[in-house]
């Protein structure tokens, strides 16, 4: 993800716009939001312009990837975003000059932890630590599977 710190670092002439969207069940379309001031059409989809920030997690070893977003006045989107249930998200970079080519995509993410007040939520996205998943997540036994034991 240090990718993306540079893309937004080097933004004098052409800005980085990060695009987020957050689809789940219980939601009827996705939320699309863009980083701007107005309004973008990326791949024939609207995307809703808003305040979003981005914090970086350190890039040490041994640590699953993550990135706080914060997204202010968040007014109507409040009551979508707190009661997803299961959320996909998927988060891109693309140039403003360029919005067809994403830059970065990274989908998978899952969110971590959620806070909010009136006026701001913030939340954490990373991956699924893998590292910490039981494995094999079950015993193998000559009765499941008669063709392990001879």
């Amino acid at each position: 993800m240090t990718q993306i710190a540079e893309l937004l670092e080097n933004n004098a002439s052409d800005p980085a716009l990060l695009l987020l969207e957050i689809s789940a069940s219980n939601l009827s379309t996705p939320v699309r939001l863009v980083s701007d001031q107005q309004n973008l059409v990326h791949s024939g989809l609207t995307w809703e312009a808003t305040a979003l920030s981005l914090v970086l997690a350190s890039d040490r070893e041994q640590h699953i990837p993550s990135v706080e977003i914060a997204i202010d006045n968040v007014g109507k989107l409040s009551d979508k975003l707190l009661n997803i249930q299961n959320p996909s998200i998927v988060l891109r970079l693309i140039l403003a000059s360029d919005p067809g080519n994403p830059l970065i995509s990274y989908s998978g993410l899952v969110m971590r932890s959620l806070s909010f007040d009136t006026k701001r939520i913030s939340f954490t996205l990373g991956y699924i630590s893998l590292d910490k998943e039981p494995f094999p997540p079950r015993t193998f036994n000559q009765f499941d599977f008669p063709s392990l034991v001879r």
